[in-house]
């Protein structure tokens, strides 16, 4: 179990994640988002990516 939470931990690290929550959007980190994000938080963020 300690082996396979390592690697969670490594797989996270070497994606830049530090903290939860961490947001990606189609690979991408997303800063501007957090747990406390807004519904048009979200939409300004995604709705130029459509």
């Amino acid at each position: 179990m300690a082996s396979r939470a390592k690697a969670s931990v490594r797989y996270a690290i070497a994606r830049g994640v530090w903290s939860t929550p961490t947001v990606f959007i189609n690979g991408s980190p997303v800063p501007k988002l957090e747990s406390g994000s807004t519904i048009g938080d979200w939409q300004a963020v995604i709705d130029p990516l459509l």
